[in-house]
């Protein structure tokens, strides 16, 4: 429904990839026809969750007593962590906040992004599968989640694609809300229900 809502709501170049930002990371690529090719979704979200809540790496993201960061962003930080999957992979790079914890001197907000961005730059990965899918990788890029998972990933995608047109990102909970219903409405007119 967002896809339809989003089509019928923005004047959006084709072909667009929509990149849901939830629970799950969903792409969803469009054509020039307004065809939805296919999506592919990872598990962004619950590994995020069960990784700090299951793991030993959920204490050294915890906030401890400083003031709650919750919009913290830093480049040095999310590079490192884009780096640290590239070159030793997604596993192994969920180890080193717990190394910055305990050997370095650093905050619970630097590691919580480093966790956050290894998982945006694993994420990423997806976009390997586009060419074997026929989906096209050099279309404009719509992100549509929270702002900070929106900023994290738009810097990661930036850095790593280069993408031809600026990236648009959807944030506004209400707005998301209303692309489902401005696609539920779009169907229902194309179906001749309204």
């Amino acid at each position: 429904m967002q896809v339809n809502g989003l089509l019928a709501s923005y004047d959006i170049d084709r072909p667009v990839t929509m990149v849901v930002l939830s629970s799950h990371t969903k792409y969803i690529p469009v054509n020039h026809d307004n065809a939805v090719q296919g999506s592919i979704t990872t598990l962004s979200g619950q590994i995020f969750e069960a990784i700090t809540t299951g793991t030993i790496v959920g204490k050294s993201v915890s906030p401890d007593d400083e003031n709650d960061r919750v919009n913290y962003l830093d480049e040095t930080v999310i590079d490192a962590a884009y780096e640290a999957v590239m070159s030793g992979g997604f596993l192994r790079s969920l180890m080193i906040p717990r190394f910055m914890d305990v050997l370095m001197k650093t905050k619970w907000h630097e590691r919580k992004l480093f966790v956050e961005a290894a998982i945006a730059t694993e994420d990423l990965r997806a976009l390997d599968r586009f060419s074997a899918l026929k989906f096209n990788r050099n279309a404009q890029y719509v992100l549509c989640g929270p702002e900070r998972r929106c900023s994290l990933f738009k810097y990661l995608l930036n850095q790593a694609i280069k993408p031809e047109k600026e990236i648009i990102a959807i944030s506004d909970s209400e707005e998301i809300d209303m692309l489902s219903i401005k696609g539920s409405i779009y169907l229902a007119k194309k179906a001749n229900l309204l």
